[in-house]
């Protein structure tokens, strides 16, 4: 007897068996390819029958293997031990071995905030992945849960976010304050992507800006006190008033 442990519904099993002779022990190919029958628990009929097929008989002696699904349609259940119960005869010697297992049901997948997700569903029990790249879409899970699946928006905040922030103090308490409200639209369990083209628009300013001291932006002065400046600051050009 073996143990195959615990599998997955649906699953593709291989299982192995070797034969040896009685009187010596020495691994031996069957009389005949050993056969295979499928029990479920205490159930007296078989669910599954078959035969093995020899290994790499060119350099094994007695290696048999078969490979099974183990789907509902060929009589496996989520929750059943089954027992994979094998025959063959030897040098006229008969002998059998049995293999045990127990199936389970797959786990969901993925996992958001630690819950289970079917990703086969759509709608509140599940999420439609072919919105995942829709930036303009919403997808609400249960209590306040929300994936952010839009990966062109990310892009779009990062490249904002690095831009505001080199512009100095203003910039970084722009940032801060998108940053709340962002963050005051999750706590209430919804969130609607951003305007693109109004960011877009904010980062276009924010590119052209120019810092030969960084931190600080390189500015033109035109007044002073509402008063127009007037010259380059340069000899015989000063600066002054109108």
């Amino acid at each position: 007897m073996s143990g195959l442990g615990t599998r997955y519904i649906d699953d593709v099993l291989t299982f192995y068996a070797n034969t040896t002779r009685f009187d010596t022990g020495v691994a031996t190919d069957a009389d005949a390819v050993p056969s295979y029958r499928v029990y479920e628990e205490e159930t007296g009929t078989a669910i599954l029958t078959g035969n093995m097929a020899l290994l790499d008989s060119s350099n094994t002696a007695g290696f048999y293997s078969e490979q099974i699904t183990l789907s509902a349609a060929n009589g496996f259940e989520v929750g059943k031990s089954y027992a994979i119960y094998i025959a063959a005869t030897v040098n006229s010697v008969a002998g059998a071995a049995n293999h045990q297992l127990v199936i389970r049901k797959k786990p969901l997948s993925p996992t958001v905030e630690g819950r289970e997700l079917d990703v086969t569903a759509t709608g509140a029990a599940g999420i439609d992945w072919g919105n995942v790249e829709n930036p303009t879409t919403t997808n609400n899970l249960s209590g306040t849960s929300v994936l952010l699946a839009a990966a062109a928006v990310q892009a779009i905040w990062d490249a904002l976010t690095s831009a505001l922030t080199t512009v100095g103090s203003i910039g970084k308490l722009l940032v801060d304050r998108i940053d709340a409200a962002i963050s005051s639209r999750l706590a209430a369990g919804s969130y609607t992507a951003p305007d693109n083209a109004g960011i877009a628009a904010i980062k276009a300013q924010t590119d052209s800006l120019t810092f030969t001291v960084p931190g600080q932006a390189d500015v033109n002065i035109k007044s002073v006190n509402d008063v127009e400046v007037i010259g380059t600051g340069a000899a015989g050009d000063e600066w002054g008033p109108v």
